[in-house]
């Protein structure tokens, strides 16, 4: 490539690949320095490039070294710089990789649905250009991917496909497939499947590969889950002098030695460990293990009754995992916080927390469940249904109060309508019989005086008043159930009666009961008593000095 270099110097083009293909040399060699530097010096030239491609490689060679570097924001800038000169529906090697590359980050940041879009986008491109090994690595970390989702059986279906696309001579990605097919069917509580998958991915590392001292801690684990508390005591042993030359090994076997600790009931050291491993995670801001830790500490305390310190390692954790898409941590811490709050009598926020954990594990199976719920100390499955249902039940209720309350509030309008247009009508209509009633008594009154005009009849005139005193004791307000005191209206009419005879020096002696009666009878009964007072009137009394008239 330093010889490619020096031939094109005087030709942009070609000494542009010769400098990426150095890089890369230089990539593969570990020289990652060395490698940016010559990244850099092609960069001062990008301008006079007139093929993106070439500048889309050299970003994508720098997004590689920052990857390798742990600095994983700086290797996202980078792809988004390299995706910018590309065209991505092209199906070309470099735009897989950059797919690939891209998934890894976004894996490693916790977001596994991006992961899993950039992954499957670079299978399909792999398939076509006929990289087989390339196509398994990428469907052993959408495995991973799904893994972290909860969805396991998917995560195995993947995992196995992925081993059909590989020969005899890839035998590092076959170990690291096998070990993940036994991480899985540990956290599916399948021990012996999860161990015989430990011991295939074994056998497939060489004697100084890193792999083989994670398939022990994971070994340990599933052994721990068995109860072989000597054979995990042995793992350690083995592991301790490797883990303290490694940083991301270190922090897996102190979490074997501290769980370990709390399965043996050793309470105190347990937490000495956890604590230890808290401040080495915190220092090297692993979220993933300080999310794990606090759980596992949420989880001792618990176990003590010391509920406060409880609650403030879980709700720490949950401010951690808040952001990220940590699911299984997530899902366990929300599982924790049901506990505590379970145990300090606060029903609504358990159910909460119960709520979004089952909302989490919306696409786990039974058996990660069953397995998950052993774990964190809650050994019937029947009280989480119960709980869901539960939540079920007061969601459906929820609604059909909310319901009940639209439907309430829909009569209520429709009822105030109804009423406001009865009230109006009724007003209306005691317009209208105040200014009936106003014209039937003028009405009457003229036919009094038409009558006494024409023919001077007492009599007609007094059945006239008869009628006129009925309109004037109507309750107009109440027109349809209005009642008529019938003493008051017989006295007025006795009075009217008197004034009509005043010559005849008449005297009445009055006894009504104070009873009501409707206008209908009332004037009937007015009638009747005009009638009988003007014949006693007319024709009983012609020889009586004194005449007195009984009405009973």
């Amino acid at each position: 490539s330093e010889k490619a270099i020096f031939l094109a110097k005087n030709k942009l083009e070609y000494w542009g690949k010769a400098m990426n293909i150095k890089a890369n040399n230089l990539y593969k060699l570990n020289r990652l320095e060395e490698s940016k530097s010559v990244i850099d010096n092609l960069l001062i030239k990008q301008d006079s490039f007139s093929s993106s491609v070439i500048i889309a490689e050299a970003y994508y060679c720098l997004a590689r070294i920052s990857y390798s570097n742990e600095d994983y924001d700086k290797a996202e800038l980078y792809v988004g710089k390299a995706v910018k000169r590309l065209n991505l529906e092209e199906i070309s090697f470099l735009v897989g990789n950059i797919y690939q590359l891209l998934g890894s980050v976004y894996y490693i940041n916790g977001l596994y649905s991006k992961s899993l879009k950039c992954n499957e986008r670079a299978i399909e491109i792999f398939k076509v250009v006929e990289k087989p090994n390339i196509v398994a690595e990428l469907l052993y970390n959408n495995a991973n991917n799904y893994k972290e989702k909860g969805n396991y059986y998917q995560a195995i279906n993947l995992l196995k496909e992925a081993l059909t696309y590989l020969d005899d001579n890839s035998n590092t990605l076959m170990a690291y497939i096998h070990h993940s097919i036994g991480v899985v069917y540990y956290k599916l509580g399948k021990k012996d499947l999860s161990k015989e998958s430990y011991l295939k991915a074994y056998e497939l590392t060489s004697e100084n590969d890193l792999l083989k001292s994670y398939i022990d801690v994971n070994m340990g684990f599933t052994l721990l889950k068995q109860s072989e508390y000597d054979s995990v005591r042995l793992k350690l042993l083995e592991l301790h002098n490797i883990a303290k030359e490694n940083v991301g090994l270190y922090g897996s076997v102190k979490l074997l030695e501290a769980d370990l600790l709390f399965e043996l009931d050793s309470f105190n050291k347990a937490k000495i460990v956890y604590k230890e491993i808290l401040s080495y995670e915190e220092k090297n801001e692993n979220e993933a293990h300080i999310l794990k830790v606090k759980n596992r500490l949420g989880a001792l305390y618990l176990k003590q009754d010391s509920l406060l310190e409880a609650k403030f390692h879980l709700l720490t954790g949950r401010a951690i995992g808040e952001e990220l898409d940590f699911r299984e941590l997530k899902s366990e811490n929300f599982l924790l916080l049901y506990r505590y709050y379970d145990s300090v009598g606060e029903v609504s926020m358990a159910k909460d927390m119960l709520e979004n954990h089952l909302a989490l594990e919306n696409e786990a199976s039974k058996d990660y469940l069953d397995a998950l719920y052993k774990a964190v100390g809650i050994n019937h499955v029947f009280e989480m249904k119960k709980y869901k249902e539960e939540i079920s039940n007061f969601e459906l209720l929820k609604n059909k109060l909310v319901l009940g309350i639209v439907i309430l509030i829909i009569l209520i309008f429709a009822y105030s309508f109804y009423a406001y247009h009865l009230l109006e009508k009724r007003k209306s209509l005691e317009l209208n019989l105040i200014e009936y009633r106003h014209r039937t008594l003028n009405d009457l009154a003229l036919l009094k005086v038409v009558n006494e005009l024409e023919n001077n009849s007492i009599s007609n005139s007094n059945r006239i008043n008869a009628i006129s005193l009925i309109h004037q004791h109507l309750d107009i307000s109440n027109f349809k159930s209005s009642k008529l005191n019938l003493s008051d209206y017989i006295h007025q009419l006795i009075e009217l009666l008197s004034t009509a005879y005043d010559n005849h020096n008449f005297k009445f002696n009055l006894d009504v009961e104070a009873m009501k009666l409707d206008a209908k009878k009332t004037l009937k009964v007015g009638l009747l008593v005009n009638e009988l007072i003007v014949n006693s009137i007319k024709h009983a009394f012609k020889e009586e000095d004194n005449p007195v008239i009984h009405l009973k």
